[in-house]
């Protein structure tokens, strides 16, 4: 619940990722938490600093993702926005080949590279290391979402010109 209090504190810009970051560490004071031995300050142990920070950023990016999700599920927004590509937000430490994973994944690239696909498409949830529809995708992958509007998303073959794009519930269980 902590973890879930901070991280919906830091995401509304109620508080910021060290005071945040400090209170899990509080919370796992108290609880006498204690790191299996040979594992203290590794990501594996729930107290060091990059594992907080990593909980604090994948709970908030996991929450911005479904509500950017449920938003675009508006009928008259994916009308008009029906699709989304795959695009580097920001440099990872460790880049994965995010090309290789979407075309196994089943997705089709266009123009040589892009990764674009409906919003409602299947691939989302199988390119996801959590199952879900929206970014985060994986741990500290860098990557984000662009919107692709009606026109392109006609122009690619993604969908005909009077083709609907039906909203799909938000389902916050992963897989």
């Amino acid at each position: 619940q902590v973890i879930r209090d901070q991280a919906i504190a830091f995401a509304n810009g109620d508080t910021d990722l060290a005071t945040a970051k400090l209170r899990l560490r509080e919370s796992l004071q108290r609880l006498d938490y204690r790191p299996e031995e040979g594992t203290e300050g590794t990501l594996v142990d729930l107290s060091s600093e990059r594992r907080r920070e990593l909980i604090v950023r994948m709970q908030t990016g996991l929450a911005q993702g479904a509500g950017r999700h449920q938003a675009d599920q508006d009928p008259d927004r994916l009308d008009a926005v029906p699709a989304q590509e795959l695009v580097r937000d920001r440099a990872s430490r460790v880049p994965r080949k995010w090309r290789r994973i979407w075309v196994d994944a089943g997705g089709r690239l266009f123009e040589g590279e892009r990764m674009i696909a409906l919003k409602n498409d299947p691939i989302w949830r199988r390119i996801s290391r959590f199952g879900y529809p929206y970014p985060p995708f994986d741990y500290n992958s860098g990557m984000g979402l662009e919107d692709v509007l009606r026109p392109e998303a006609i122009a690619l073959g993604l969908l005909a010109p009077d083709q609907d794009v039906q909203p799909e519930p938000l389902d916050l269980t992963a897989g």
